[in-house]
């Protein structure tokens, strides 16, 4: 999350969106995480597992790079371990 946060910062005002999706965990334990890691990037609740169903995700976290018409252009199983 520490590099997700980098790149949102240094990229969110040349047209980057980055959405981070939590799975399964209600709003106050989200919020105290992201609190708790002075984290400011949005964050999608999927509570019931839907979104993480329908992106066929193998694993947590996986990462979707998705450009500008919708269109996956690649995925990234795991965390990853610097910002590059």
């Amino acid at each position: 999350m520490p590099y997700m946060q980098e790149i949102y910062d240094e990229w969110a005002g040349k047209g980057l969106m980055l959405l981070t999706i939590n799975l399964g965990e209600g709003s106050s334990t989200v919020k105290k995480f992201m609190q708790n890691y002075n984290l400011s990037l949005p964050v999608l609740l999927d509570t019931d597992g839907a979104v993480f169903q329908r992106y066929n995700a193998m694993g947590i976290p996986t990462t979707f790079f998705i450009d500008k018409d919708s269109i996956i252009q690649g995925k990234i199983i795991g965390a990853f371990s610097s910002k590059v």
